[in-house]
């Protein structure tokens, strides 16, 4: 039912109008040494699938071989003190609680270090291993509603299978870093980065990018659905805004049925409009 929604909303898209205002905020000065730690976002650029990186268990494994449906990308460290390890949690509750999509079934998880020393520290430390299992034991929420919440393991719900997590050399992670547009820098043993999620088809195409910590579950179907369907970020924005309203006090979005009546409605009279001039243009004719 839910799918049907979202296939309803872009039905409608091109027949209405969504008309939002825009903050205008100053922009963010950085220091100098840090104007380079961004993400460039690549939206509709097709990325490189040639490219090998490492598994858990250190076999080499091609991308074009691993991304095989819609998948959820992440470019990380493993032992990152900052925003990485918090990303990866609240990816794992947001995807866990999805009652759209399923991890293994819809779409895949690919985790990237883009520290090069992590692909020899994994084969001591078991970085990726360990990653892995203390995310998926991880308890998450279920349900929107308070009284009606179940908590789980993340295990319950994603697919052990469904997620991979890799090292590499320098060479490509420069690669898919620079394909990707996320730009960081090293601090001695660390590296000064932000924090985004990035959405891809089964073919490489960028479909959408989600920002910073917090994230929602319907945010995250939306990006799988543009993903799968491979449209642009910018559509789906469009898509969110028209069918849905964030309620902050639920902390979750809400359907605009009546945005959808109007899009109904503006679809049936240009309907009977058109056929009317056509009617009337042909009596003329004749």
């Amino acid at each position: 039912m839910k799918k049907l929604i979202l296939i309803i909303c872009l039905t409608f898209l091109g027949t209405t109008t969504v008309v939002h205002s825009e903050e205008t905020t100053a922009p963010l000065v950085l220091p100098t040494n840090m104007q380079d730690v961004r993400i460039d976002k690549h939206l509709g650029e097709i990325i490189d699938l040639d490219l090998t990186f490492y598994n858990e268990k250190g076999d080499a494994v091609n991308l074009k071989d691993l991304i095989t449906k819609p998948t959820i990308l992440t470019l990380v460290y493993y032992r990152c003190p900052g925003v990485c390890t918090p990303i990866l949690n609240e990816l794992t509750q947001v995807v866990s609680a999805s009652e759209v999509y399923k991890a293994g079934e819809d779409f895949q998880m690919v985790t990237i270090s883009f520290d090069p020393k992590e692909r020899e520290l994994d084969a001591q430390q078991h970085l990726t291993i360990n990653k892995k299992r203390n995310l998926l034991k991880r308890e998450v929420v279920l349900g929107s509603k308070p009284l009606n919440n179940k908590i789980v393991t993340a295990a319950e719900r994603i697919d052990a299978a469904s997620w991979t997590f890799l090292t590499g050399n320098q060479k490509e992670i420069t690669a898919i870093t620079t394909a990707i547009g996320f730009n960081y820098m090293q601090e001695k043993q660390d590296y000064a980065h932000q924090g985004t999620v990035v959405f891809l088809s089964k073919k490489g195409k960028i479909a959408r990018y989600l920002d910073g910590e917090v994230m929602l579950t319907k945010e995250v179907e939306f990006a799988i659905t543009d993903a799968t369907a491979g449209l642009s970020a910018d559509i789906m924005t469009r898509v969110q805004r028209m069918c849905f309203s964030f309620d902050r006090t639920a902390n979750k979005y809400k359907f605009k049925v009546n945005r959808i009546i109007l899009g109904v409605m503006a679809v049936t009279v240009s309907g009977f409009l058109s056929f009317l001039f056509i009617t009337k243009t042909k009596k003329k004719i004749n």
